[in-house]
């Protein structure tokens, strides 16, 4: 590999850890700054749903733990294609992480949805479902396609290790 495709390489990976990283302290500052004013003003500005509001509101706090463990396979996948190992059983495991942390993240909001549905019935604001819904769906679907994107580089990995044997 020359030079200039090894630092092409580099630069793409470091430019998805510096997306992944802004990500992931994006997500930190809503969940130091934006939720506990949430919870802090449950029961004040909604004393009637209170409970549905902070129940909302742990289902994302849950929801942190799936998506940093996702955020750090991520950043294992990098340092593994950075190292020019990007076939290997390494990145299959990692994207299995991956996408079952997606799918608990989508659990978590599934489950909430009730909750969502009382918030959003007795402020009169319906985009809060559609909020709720979208919470669920988007990992929901990045589970789905990171587990095909497993499964391909499954197959991948095991004609590269027959071709090995092969040659």
């Amino acid at each position: 590999m020359t030079n200039k495709a090894l630092s092409l390489n580099r630069t793409s990976t470091l430019f998805l850890r510096l997306a992944v990283s802004i990500v992931g302290l994006g997500v930190l500052a809503l969940c130091v700054y934006l939720l506990p004013t949430i919870w802090a003003e449950a029961y004040t500005e909604w004393p009637r749903h209170g409970y549905a509001v902070r129940a909302v509101v742990v289902a994302m706090y849950i929801s942190i733990v799936p998506f940093y463990l996702g955020i750090y396979k991520g950043w294992r996948i990098l340092d593994v294609i950075d190292s020019n190992q990007a076939f290997s059983l390494k990145s299959v495991a990692n994207l299995r992480v991956i996408s079952y942390a997606a799918a608990a993240i989508s659990l978590v909001y599934a489950l909430s949805l009730p909750f969502f549905y009382i918030w959003a019935d007795n402020t009169d604001a319906p985009g809060l479902i559609l909020i709720g819904l979208f919470l669920m769906g988007m990992p929901l679907i990045i589970s789905v396609a990171v587990g095909i994107l497993r499964r391909l580089l499954a197959e991948a990995v095991i004609a590269k290790n027959e071709n090995d044997l092969t040659v």
